[in-house]
């Protein structure tokens, strides 16, 4: 009978502790209760650090962000901050690495339709914090493709049985840039019959220079 008792009433301490977690005698030495720590993340939209606390997790439907704690500089701002130039020539140099790829493998693609139609797209800027001067890169490629006499290049998309899309991004951090520029080409139907691709980044010397 004193045994029971003796459970009983520890069974009871053990509530009242658990149910005040200002007191972690107890209830916090046995592992019973778990108030827990905020849980932090970095939010991957705007790189900010943000805080849940242990409730708003277990009500998910009503969760708020606790703007305190450390915060990430955005990206723009971390560009911003970076010891190192890119101007548009890099860019330029990129494109015409990847714009001279196409021209080698466009004869054996265009073989049995030299005269089809083609267009070539806006250059899509997927990192949009790039340093300025990204729009060169799509420049420089569509001046080689026009200036190579290889294509039946046409203004309208919509008659051109080929599309020539591009894009450009830093497939790497903001301070260590590795800038990444791409050319695909396209049929009518949206189907991708090749794509050609190169990257250029600083070289760790004392001009900075960029390859």
């Amino acid at each position: 009978m004193m045994k029971k008792s003796l459970i009983a009433g520890i069974s009871l301490l053990a509530v009242s502790a658990c149910s005040n977690v200002k007191s972690p005698d107890l209830c916090s030495i046995l592992g019973w209760c778990h108030a827990g720590p905020d849980v932090k993340y970095i939010d991957v939209r705007t790189e900010e650090r943000v805080n849940y606390t242990t409730s708003e997790v277990a009500g998910y439907n009503n969760v708020q962000v606790e703007n305190q704690g450390y915060q990430l500089p955005k990206r723009g701002e971390r560009y911003e901050s970076a010891n190192y130039v890119i101007t548009p020539e890099v860019y330029g140099v990129l494109a015409t690495r990847v714009a001279g790829k196409v021209l080698e493998d466009s004869p054996a693609i265009f073989a049995n339709n030299p005269k089809a139609p083609v267009y070539v797209a806006d250059m899509v800027q997927i990192d949009r914090y790039l340093p300025e001067g990204g729009y060169a890169a799509g420049q420089t490629a569509k001046n080689i493709l026009v200036n190579s006499n290889m294509f039946n290049l046409v203004d309208n998309p919509d008659a051109a049985d080929y599309v020539f899309e591009s894009s450009l991004t830093n497939s790497n951090i903001p301070e260590v840039p590795v800038i990444s520029y791409e050319m695909r080409l396209m049929d009518r139907n949206g189907n991708m019959l090749n794509s050609w691709s190169d990257t250029v980044r600083q070289v760790q010397n004392d001009d900075g220079s960029w390859w």
